[in-house]
């Protein structure tokens, strides 16, 4: 489930939207991590921070949050899976 664009701050304990953000990610890099509230499909991602393009969506904005083990795929050995969903990763919700 995505919230409203609205939410201040994050479940992560840092509030990102005002400066601290250690990993120099973009606005829409940041407004995916707000807006992961629990496990979220491509599409909802998509749609929270108006993209139309699922190819430079994940290019540009879901891998870099993978490779930096901010988000996780739900089904790591499926990434193709039209049930795949991305959440927090455990090291966000640790403050690692």
């Amino acid at each position: 489930m995505v919230p409203s664009s609205n939410q201040e701050g994050t479940k992560l304990g840092l509030s990102w939207d005002q400066g601290n953000n250690p990993h120099d990610l973009t606005n829409e890099q940041l407004q995916v991590v707000e807006l992961i509230e629990a496990e979220c499909s491509i599409q909802e991602l998509m749609d929270g921070v108006g993209r139309t393009s699922r190819t430079k969506f994940r290019d540009q904005v879901l891998k870099p949050l993978l490779d930096l083990d901010i988000v996780e795929m739900t089904l790591p050995d499926k990434p193709t899976s039209p049930k795949q969903k991305y959440r927090l990763s455990h090291k966000v919700y640790l403050g690692k």
